[in-house]
C-alpha cells in the first residue's frame, strides 16, 4: 500500500485527535484533590496545588485565625530577621525528618510560607506525600505580613 493511499486514514486520526484533545485536557483540569477540604478550597481558589494562594491572602489568615498550624519553611537566619507570629520554624529540607512536629493529625490544616512561595510549594507537596491533606501554600512573608487583617 502506497503512502498515498493512507492519506484518508491518517486525516481521520489527526481529526479524531484535534476533537478529543479539548476534552482530554477537560478532565485533566477537573482531577483535583479529592480529599480538598472546604478551606483549603476556599484559600486556593483556582490555583494549582503547589502554587502561592495568590494576591488575596484574606482567606489564609481566617484559617490561620481559625487555628491552623502555621509553618515557616525559610532558614534560620530568614526567620530570626523576621517571621509571622506564632509561626513555627521547620526549614523546607527538614520536615521529613521532623514530620512528628505536625502533629498526629493528617487533616489538620497546616500552611506553609517561606520567602516568596517556591519553597513553601515543595514543603506542600512533601507533606502531601507524608499524608497530610490539609496543607496550604500561604506564599511569602512579605505578601502575607502586609495582608494580615487589622
Amino acid at each position: 500500500m502506497a503512502i498515498y493511499d493512507r492519506v484518508p486514514v491518517m486525516k481521520l486520526g489527526i481529526a479524531m485527535a484535534v476533537i478529543a484533545l479539548p476534552f482530554l485536557l477537560a478532565a485533566c483540569n477537573q482531577g483535583g484533590d479529592v480529599s480538598s477540604m472546604p478551606l483549603r478550597e476556599e484559600a486556593e481558589g483556582a490555583a494549582s496545588s503547589s502554587d502561592p494562594v495568590g494576591m488575596n491572602e484574606q482567606p489564609v489568615w481566617r484559617i490561620i485565625n481559625q487555628g491552623a498550624l502555621l509553618v515557616d519553611v525559610r532558614s534560620d537566619k530568614e526567620y530570626n530577621a523576621g517571621h509571622l507570629e506564632g509561626a513555627v520554624l521547620i526549614p523546607h529540607t527538614e520536615i521529613e525528618e521532623r514530620v512528628a512536629e505536625f502533629g498526629e493529625s493528617k487533616e489538620r490544616s497546616i500552611v506553609v510560607y517561606c520567602k516568596v512561595g517556591g519553597r513553601a510549594g515543595k514543603a506542600k507537596r512533601m507533606l502531601e506525600a507524608l499524608g497530610f491533606t490539609d496543607v496550604i501554600n500561604g506564599g511569602g512573608y512579605e505578601d502575607l505580613l502586609s495582608n494580615k487583617p487589622e
